[in-house]
């Protein structure tokens, strides 16, 4: 008699996500919205929405434009791992079509300040609360060593959230932001850090669709750290952290 033993292997993974854009852009633009440019190159303005449309002008990074009418999100490409669309717009006296995924009603930050970023905001109807809470760390003397900045936007997506992050968290330029996110987790460290510094990462997170749900920057140089997050409270509503430690 021949028995046989069959055995059977189960392999449970924690965590797995779909190889795709990791930002999934579905934001509405409301006809005469004032969006910006978040592109550190600029951005096309085609004749048509789509890739092979005349290229018209290019809008600088920073600058404005208007939306003409609100897009049609069923044409979508994707681009730099976002999954966007066209939105037409008005620039100078030209109009044509952008990609979505380099804009924002939120505009450019000029440095990593946040109380600046959010007296821009408040100038622009943008809404959003700015708080800074000292952090006593308990065997460090006084003054206050280390704060706790945050800045909550309202209205915003992690789409906006990511083009934000760029110029708000002062990402050096020799960090690539990765198309894809294959993990749960994905660093990057800094291939060019300055002298004096010993730490330069970025990390992004994402969820089991594999979208970006957070944002970390994070530095250590002599004499102290800069720690800058940013997550979704819920799905209109981002807040940006920084963390500031002096040794």
């Amino acid at each position: 008699m021949i028995r046989s033993i069959i055995l059977t292997i189960v392999l449970v993974f924690p965590f797995s996500i779909a190889l795709s854009a990791q930002i999934n852009d579905d934001r509405t633009f409301a006809a005469g919205t004032t969006v910006y440019i978040h592109s550190n190159n600029g951005l096309v303005v085609r004749e048509k929405p789509s890739r092979n449309g005349k290229r018209l002008a290019s809008i600088g990074f920073g600058q404005s434009a208007t939306v003409i009418a609100p897009p049609d999100k069923r044409q979508t490409l994707e681009v730099a791992g976002i999954k966007g669309f066209w939105v037409n717009v008005k620039h100078g006296a030209g109009t044509g079509y952008v990609f979505s995924g380099f804009i924002s009603k939120f505009p450019v930050a000029k440095n990593r300040f946040f109380p600046v970023y959010h007296k821009k905001l408040q100038s622009l109807k943008l809404p959003s609360t700015y708080t800074n809470k000292p952090v006593n760390t308990p065997g460090k003397p006084q003054p206050e060593n280390e704060n706790t900045e945050t800045l909550v936007l309202k209205g915003a997506t992690m789409a906006d959230a990511y083009l934000i992050a760029r110029s708000l968290f002062e990402v050096p330029k020799s960090i690539k932001w990765p198309k894809k996110l294959t993990k749960k987790t994905t660093s990057i460290n800094n291939p060019k850090k300055s002298e004096g510094v010993h730490e330069s990462t970025l990390t992004l997170s994402a969820g089991p669709q594999g979208t970006l749900n957070k944002i970390n920057y994070f530095s250590q140089y002599d004499g102290g750290s800069e720690d800058f997050r940013v997550s979704a409270v819920d799905s209109e509503t981002i807040k940006f952290e920084f963390a500031a430690s002096v040794d």
